[in-house]
């Protein structure tokens, strides 16, 4: 999809871009793992990873 998008882009046929919303799903968010180990709690914190609930390391 990524690569879709992409090439429409490319092409112009989608227009000017003015937001862009995505979403995904992986196994770190498929259990509570901050609360079973502190160490991992920064990630769902929103002072550190932000009220998008977003990382960049």
């Amino acid at each position: 999809m990524g690569e879709q998008a992409r090439q429409l882009i490319a092409n112009g046929e989608l227009g000017e871009i003015r937001m862009i919303h995505m979403q995904f799903a992986h196994g770190f968010h498929s259990d509570q793992v901050e609360l079973h180990n502190p160490s991992t709690k920064y990630r769902v914190d929103p002072k550190f990873a932000g009220p998008s609930y977003v990382l960049g390391i």
